[in-house]
């Protein structure tokens, strides 16, 4: 019986050798899982947020033609445009329409960034996403696009 009890000892040995690793890197896997899918959920909700400002049909611009020319200049000053642009700004007939398409092609960069901070998080960390998470099934979906082609397109005021 004694001998019995400890090839039975040497035996659960032998099998906790065999398993705690196993146990290991499923527990980091997990711990991984629980740090990665919150971030990737957060850069996802930055990528909704500015493609929902930059689609939303109410918007509003400071109306830059009714400016006097020193309020422009105090305005150009402080805004983050560059020097072209403000130069297009000031030279441009219909201030407030170059004023949304300058700020239009400021958004949709701003939304190319957050959308392929997003893309990139989530293709570089797709191991540690589980199968049955939501990012899951559109990796594919995801990986694949190459790119949002804004080029040449200009802001369309919603018409109401």
């Amino acid at each position: 019986m004694a001998g019995f009890r400890h090839a039975q000892a040497i035996e659960l040995a032998r099998m906790r050798v065999d398993v705690e690793p196993m146990l290991a890197g499923a527990v980091k896997l997990q711990s991984a899982e629980f740090e990665m899918l919150p971030a990737a959920w957060s850069k996802l909700v930055d990528a909704y947020n500015e493609i929902a400002a930059l689609v939303h049909p109410f918007q509003s611009f400071p109306d830059v033609d009714s400016m006097s020319s020193q309020q422009l200049e105090e305005f150009l000053e402080a805004s983050k445009l560059r020097p072209s642009e403000k130069n297009r700004l000031r030279e441009a007939r219909d201030k407030i329409r170059e004023y949304q398409n300058i700020i239009f092609q400021h958004r949709a960069s701003d939304v190319r960034k957050s959308f392929f901070e997003f893309r990139d998080y989530v293709v570089r960390n797709a191991p540690f996403f589980p199968p049955d998470s939501a990012f899951r099934p559109s990796l594919s979906v995801i990986a694949m696009c190459p790119s949002f082609g804004f080029g040449p397109w200009s802001y369309q005021p919603t018409r109401i």
